[in-house]
């Protein structure tokens, strides 16, 4: 619907509709107003060119429009991240981020390879997939929009199976170590005072700020041990200054963070809540 206002000290002769330089539609009486129909899919210009009675015109600034209907919607998955380990059976949280520029989202399925897990109509777009068993898992999402486009995710790889505890020649082997108030950690109170871990208790997220602890790039295990000192998720990232790590899937109950790099490893206590 195409509608302009346009006033004048005599009289208002007829008002032109343009898409760049194509005349679209004239009006020669108020309300300056048309319906321009099968408009195709595209990027458009719209102005409004006013005369009055002396024959004097003025154009109205450039109104820009998109009509889709051909563009596909965007898809991401958030969690779980690239290359994420998980101790079997698995209880891991697949979440995807999905928009469409011109219209909106109808639907999210998540697959595993080709299997269908689960199909999300409504934001957000997560779940819980519950007990899976070890092996290698392509997770993809696939975002439909109202106008029947479709957007396949970049596959995100996961691996579920049995994990370590603790590295040989770690620095920080077992849980009394990883205990920050006690001395034999091999790591200044200094650098624990840099490593900081939020919110503490969390539901569902921790986010890391580790200040000059790693170079920004360095390559960085993270481990999440639970109170047994049993390794129950490992990730691979590169070290920056700020990082958010999904924990929905852990039981309630105290973890203990490790991040081991090239140069040092740290760690911190954490509680997981209901």
């Amino acid at each position: 619907r195409l509608s302009a206002n346009a006033s004048d000290n005599g009289s208002i002769s007829k008002v032109e509709f343009y898409s760049g330089s194509a005349l679209i539609t004239t009006e020669k009486y108020a309300p300056y107003d048309w319906t321009w129909n099968n408009v195709a899919s595209g990027s458009y210009k719209i102005t409004a060119k006013a005369y009055d009675n002396e024959g004097n015109s003025t154009t109205s600034s450039i109104v820009p429009i998109t009509v889709g209907g051909g563009t596909p919607p965007s898809v991401t998955i958030t969690s779980p991240s690239a290359n994420d380990n998980f101790a079997s059976p698995a209880s891991v949280r697949v979440t995807a981020s999905a928009s469409d520029q011109y219209g909106s989202i109808t639907k999210v399925v998540f697959y595993s390879g080709n299997t269908l897990l689960k199909t999300e109509y409504t934001a957000p777009y997560d779940f819980t997939w519950s007990n899976v068993t070890s092996g290698k898992y392509q997770i993809t999402a696939k975002a439909y929009d109202n106008d029947g486009n479709v957007t396949t995710s970049a596959p995100v790889v996961i691996s579920v199976g049995a994990l370590t505890t603790a590295s040989t020649g770690s620095r920080v082997a077992g849980v009394a170590e990883l205990n920050i108030n006690q001395p034999n950690t091999g790591m200044s109170p200094a650098e624990f005072s840099q490593f900081k871990l939020y919110p503490n208790p969390t539901r569902d997220y921790i986010n890391l700020a580790v200040g000059t602890e790693f170079s920004i790039g360095e390559p960085v295990v993270i481990s999440i041990l639970n109170i047994s000192g049993a390794v129950t998720r490992q990730m691979n990232i590169s070290a920056s200054t700020n990082t958010r790590i999904d924990v929905s899937s852990l039981a309630p109950g105290t973890y203990i963070l490790r991040l081991a790099g090239k140069s040092k490893t740290i760690a911190k206590k954490f509680i997981k809540l209901q």
